[in-house]
């Protein structure tokens, strides 16, 4: 069941209450991958219907569990059907319209992870670096011992 909402919300990129740190995110999907799920069966979307076109997760400090949620389009009511409509449907209207699903609280991340994506890659850089001002380049590789985190993070 979705309810509509009076005024659409953009879909702003990721933050957080300092964002201390900032970067970048690349994925490949997980449809295809024998033994698998789609996202799409296991959301009950229909795949020639729908299009997941993007995704907001992310944890809070004291909620203790991830927030998951999937942005999908209904291809079919917005009338497009090859890549190059979503440019021609966002000139003429602005935005794309998307209805935001929540997954299940019982969702855990890792299951979200696996059934979404095949590969996942996050780079993160303090933000006061600013990745494009002040460029990055590793110049050694090691290993730091890492101590057991309190039951609480």
């Amino acid at each position: 069941m979705t309810q509509p909402l009076s005024h659409p919300e953009p879909v702003e990129p990721a933050s957080t209450q300092y964002t201390d740190w900032s970067g970048t995110v690349a994925a490949d999907d997980a449809d295809g991958l024998i033994g698998r799920d789609s996202l799409y069966k296991l959301l009950d979307l229909e795949q020639g219907r729908h299009s997941i076109v993007g995704f907001d997760f992310g944890v809070t400090e004291g909620a203790g569990s991830w927030h998951i949620s999937v942005l999908v389009a209904d291809t079919k009511a917005l009338g497009v059907d090859k890549f190059n409509d979503w440019a021609s449907y966002v000139e003429k209207h602005g935005h794309i319209p998307v209805t935001e699903y929540a997954l299940p609280w019982d969702t855990s991340f890792e299951e979200f992870m696996k059934a979404t994506f095949k590969r996942f890659n996050v780079v993160l850089a303090r933000d006061s670096m600013g990745q494009q001002e002040y460029p990055l380049a590793v110049t050694a590789r090691g290993q730091l011992p890492f101590g057991s985190l309190p039951a609480d993070q």
